[in-house]
């Protein structure tokens, strides 16, 4: 009984039904994740997943090997996440993982904006090129 208790305990918190993430052991942690998987939708689920993958990676970059702290130290990546998200339910991990996210996605469109200027510039570099070898004249289109 006791066991039961403090097992579920680590999954409900103050009387509320919303599962929450039970950090107190590795086994504990994915058993809960597990138990609050279990009550989303598929495109919960994905979101969930996500968020938790960027914030292991924020706790990365939190050591002073950057992303390679990982690699380096895994456990300690996964302590540090533990301890972000203890006691949290999904949408809590969601949110917390939104800036992550959102600084994510803005970094992706400035790198994607930067290679496209680059490609423009390769291609009207390649124009001016031909258009010298061939007396002026420009390629057809």
């Amino acid at each position: 009984m006791v066991l039961s208790f403090t097992f579920m305990s680590g999954l409900v918190a103050c009387g509320d039904e919303t599962p929450r993430v039970d950090t107190s052991t590795d086994g504990a942690t994915r058993r809960s994740i597990d138990e609050i998987k279990e009550g989303l939708s598929q495109e919960e689920r994905k979101e969930l997943e996500d968020a938790l993958q960027v914030l292991m990676a924020a706790g990365a970059e939190e050591n002073p090997l950057g992303s390679l702290g990982v690699l380096a130290d895994p456990d300690g990546a996964r302590r540090r996440l533990r301890d972000r998200i203890d006691g949290l339910s999904a949408p809590e991990i969601i949110e917390m993982a939104q800036p992550l996210i959102e600084e994510r996605e803005r970094s992706s469109l400035a790198a994607k904006a930067s290679s496209l200027r680059t490609s423009l510039q390769t291609v009207r570099a390649q124009i001016e090129l031909y258009a010298l070898h061939q007396d002026g004249v420009l390629p057809p289109l």
